[in-house]
């Protein structure tokens, strides 16, 4: 694995929740997490394979998670086939689809029990949904709530994954043309993509000064005992 301290922490956590959810106990769930002082953008890998190994009663901790991240993987590459088909046709298509599957980067994190093949997977059903909905030459609000959904399950892989697509979103809809999309129809999405992104941005600027405020709380403390340390000494 590239990274072992996510591993070990990602599958033990998933498989203790697991069985706190097999046992009825949810409340301890939560309060596990308040404990664990665990970020949102890390809730929903966690979720997925703790659903996993409930419902498949924890026969395989890894085999089974690696088997579906090579579907996931294909799947991927069947949504990047059919968005270079809708735009350049089929031959352009299918070269997109294989450059997808011989990916380096796919190739390795299908291989791992990192959280990356399946953000992938939402990422790319995200621009597909949206891409579809767009190309209907109509956008109303009924076909973008399954787009929508999944841009909101990209926050619990990766916040910052989930503000670009939310981005790529909004400058998609201000720059198609008014015949397609009108000024009212822009103007709401884009309250609501400022929304989501305000909200997210929010909350990561309130993490970072937490985390900030604390450093500097420990330096102070750290300066006060060393110069108590020296008065003592003379």
């Amino acid at each position: 694995e590239s990274s072992e301290g996510d591993i070990t922490w990602y599958v033990p956590s998933a498989l203790q929740m697991a069985e706190q959810f097999a046992d009825g106990n949810f409340m301890d769930v939560v309060r596990m997490w308040m404990g664990w002082n665990v970020d949102i953008s890390d809730l929903g890998y966690i979720i997925y394979l703790s659903i996993l190994y409930l419902v498949t009663f924890s026969f395989s901790d890894v085999a089974l998670p690696l088997i579906l991240k090579a579907i996931y993987g294909a799947i991927t590459c069947v949504l990047i086939y059919r968005i270079g088909k809708r735009h350049f046709g089929e031959y352009a298509g299918r070269l997109a689809a294989i450059f997808c599957m011989l990916h380096v980067s796919m190739i390795w994190w299908c291989g791992s029990m990192m959280k990356e093949t399946e953000m992938i997977l939402i990422f790319t059903w995200f621009v597909y949904e949206m891409d579809r909905v767009l190309s209907l030459g109509k956008l109303k609000f009924k076909n973008m709530i399954g787009a929508i959904l999944l841009g909101l399950a990209l926050f619990c892989f990766r916040s910052a994954l989930a503000m670009v697509a939310f981005a790529s979103l909004f400058i998609a809809v201000m720059l198609t043309s008014k015949k397609i999309i009108n000024w009212s129809t822009k103007i709401f999405v884009g309250a609501v993509v400022a929304i989501v992104l305000g909200t997210s941005m929010w909350d990561n600027i309130r993490g970072f000064s937490e985390i900030v405020t604390h450093q500097v709380i420990e330096t102070d403390a750290q300066a006060a005992n060393m110069e108590w340390r020296t008065k003592r000494a003379h």
